[in-house]
């Protein structure tokens, strides 16, 4: 079978219901428009999320970190030290296995 051409979207209809604590049911509208709840944000929250707006703005690749790197590799300059890689591997998986470990007892 073949579909052509596009259907087209839709949004669906959305209806917002408030939860009458007294009757314990859901009414359609507030009977007064100041029994809505509110959400006020802190101070701290505000800068927090203008930090993380910042944060997500930011680039994930350090231009000039890439640059020296590269400027290394091509000298010959940049040397991996395979011994200390290992050593640094082994020794998280070691901590993460620790850590692991104390979680599964916890749980049981």
């Amino acid at each position: 079978m073949e579909i052509t051409g596009k259907a087209p979207l839709f949004a669906p209809q959305t209806q917002t219901h408030f939860f009458d604590d007294a009757q314990g049911s859901v009414a359609s509208q507030p009977d007064n428009p100041r029994d809505k709840d509110t959400v006020e944000l802190s101070t701290n929250a505000n800068e927090i999320s203008e930090m993380v707006k910042k944060i997500n703005e930011m680039s994930d690749i350090r231009a000039e970190k890439v640059a020296e790197l590269k400027r290394r590799i091509e000298s010959g300059a940049y040397r991996i030290m395979n011994d200390k890689a290992a050593s640094h591997l082994i020794g998280e998986t070691v901590e993460n296995n620790a850590i692991l470990n104390r979680i599964d007892a916890l749980e049981d």
